[in-house]
């Protein structure tokens, strides 16, 4: 919705205020993360001010050890210097839905190019900070082939971590146009949003959402496959824990990518 594209803001004092407030008394009460709502931080010049004031804070609290947050997928060089300050406290979040340009051309979006992705994943190396992607399926026009290809390109950029989402049909949105579904034949399922359950004075409450499971481009059975694919990187290569498997396949020309699609094309060997 157009809404959600107006920016406000609160003054940068009141913010620091903020921060300095909820330092000591997060520390308390042993919380070490921040979570920012802000999904462009790093893309302003005020955002230096607060990295500033979260690496005071860390220094005399103790909190935050660790800031989530989205950046902007524009201006990466600011993000990168910027965010710089905090460190290993900061992931910068390198997130691209997709990374097939037809893809991006149907669903309105743009990302930074390859070259330049893998450029600012190398600065970030040099400097002993990791780097987080993210991906979504199934969006309209993605196939399990330029999904696989996608995937390639990110894991041998370099990042750190790649976290695969599935597609929410959220209202507000345009997977919840009827034309729209069905000039990409979009299915949905409901599906618990996940720990969104409890009981609350006696009565059990669930929350719950629609994702997209199936497209004209992407048949079910593709998505249960690249679900599967997405837990394997969650374990394996996000987890890191067969690391020294990874790099001795990359010693004989076999990629992460290519190394974990064997394994799990085999899997019930």
């Amino acid at each position: 919705n157009k809404y959600f594209n107006k920016i406000n803001t609160f003054s940068i004092e009141r913010i620091v205020d903020e921060i300095k407030y909820i330092g000591p008394r997060a520390s308390s009460l042993g919380i070490v993360n921040l979570h920012l709502a802000d999904t462009n931080f790093g893309m302003y010049a005020r955002d230096r001010v607060l990295c500033e004031t979260f690496y005071e804070t860390h220094n005399n609290f103790g909190w935050p050890r660790q800031i989530m947050a989205t950046t902007g997928k524009n201006n990466k060089e600011r993000v990168v210097e910027i965010t710089g300050i905090l460190g290993n406290m900061f992931a910068v979040n390198m997130s691209v839905q997709s990374m097939d340009d037809e893809v991006l051309k149907k669903i309105k979006r743009s990302n930074i190019k390859l070259d330049a992705y893998k450029e600012v994943n190398k600065n970030l190396q040099k400097n002993g900070r990791s780097t987080k992607a993210e991906m979504i399926f199934p969006l309209p026009g993605e196939t399990k082939e330029s999904f696989m290809r996608g995937i390639e390109d990110l894991i041998s950029s370099g990042i750190s971590s790649l976290t695969i989402y599935t597609l929410m049909l959220l209202n507000g949105t345009e997977f919840k146009n009827t034309q729209y579904r069905k000039e990409f034949d979009i299915k949905g399922r409901f599906r618990i949003v996940p720990l969104n359950f409890g009981e609350y004075e006696g009565e059990k409450i669930f929350d719950f959402e629609e994702v997209g499971i199936q497209t004209k481009d992407m048949p079910f059975e593709d998505y249960l496959y690249l679900r599967g694919f997405a837990l394997m990187i969650e374990s394996l290569i996000n987890g890191r824990a067969f690391e020294e498997f990874f790099l001795y396949s990359k010693s004989l020309g076999v990629g992460r990518t290519e190394f974990l699609k064997r394994i799990y094309d085999n899997i019930k060997n």
